[in-house]
């Protein structure tokens, strides 16, 4: 057991792509969403190093400490087995890994982490990287996180519920487009859709188009690359 869990935002060092300078204002507007919203369930895809999981996880962990009375909770070495002996499983696709949050918790929360390859090349999701990165920012134990290898254009058919999706998946107007119509049931019911990119990061005609067209679509930063934008329902609307 651990104890004195540091909760709170800590602004990540890791290499993302929201690490450049000048972005800490949207990781931690990443993170006040999470806070802000309070979702039972999180989805991101597109993994890459983890720096945008661990933004996510922090918000959920802090929600955690606020619904239960945990003094302590597990040593973060504690998922070190499992990992190792289940992150083979996730690279090759043949099996997701869930590392779940202590035991008898109030209203336990979900964070999904899914990438196309888990293979480490470029910008694909590195398993391991993401996983220490978890454990380095305290965000194991007070959430229930599975990995899992998995296609978005596949997924999109037949999407899971979600209080708040995290898209960076190269995204463009297109994958914009096709995210907005397939969630839209979603999205009218409250759940929102924070993608990495903003007025800076996409193609400005683009960028105008999409305004144009979703009716939800807006950017929170855009003067500062990538930029962070979002699909929301507005109250009243």
């Amino acid at each position: 057991m651990t104890s004195n869990f540091k909760t709170g935002f800590t602004d990540p060092r890791i290499h993302g792509a929201y690490d450049r300078v000048g972005c800490e204002k949207i990781r931690k507007m990443v993170y006040d969403h999470v806070v802000e919203k309070k979702p039972k369930r999180i989805i991101e895809f597109g993994a890459w190093n983890g720096l945008s999981a661990v933004l996510l996880a922090q918000g959920l962990r802090d929600l955690f400490f606020y619904n239960n009375d945990f003094k302590n909770i597990r040593d973060a070495s504690f998922y070190n087995e499992l990992f190792d002996e289940n992150s083979k499983k996730v690279t090759k696709g043949t099996d997701s890994l869930i590392l779940k949050c202590e035991e008898d918790c109030n209203n336990p929360t979900e964070l999904f982490l899914y990438d196309l390859y888990w293979d480490s090349v470029s910008q694909n999701g590195n398993l391991k990287n993401v996983y220490a990165n978890l454990k380095e920012y305290n965000c194991l134990g007070t959430t229930n996180i599975k990995f899992e290898k998995r296609d978005f254009y596949e997924w999109i058919k037949a999407p899971e519920q979600f209080d708040i999706l995290h898209l960076d998946i190269h995204n463009s107007a297109q994958v914009i487009e096709k995210a907005y119509y397939a969630l839209e049931d979603q999205i009218e019911k409250g759940s929102i859709i924070l993608i990495e990119g903003g007025h800076s990061g996409i193609h400005w005609r683009d960028y105008e188009s999409l305004k144009y067209k979703l009716k939800y679509f807006s950017c929170l930063v855009e003067d500062i690359k990538p930029g962070l934008s979002i699909i929301k329902k507005q109250k009243g609307v």
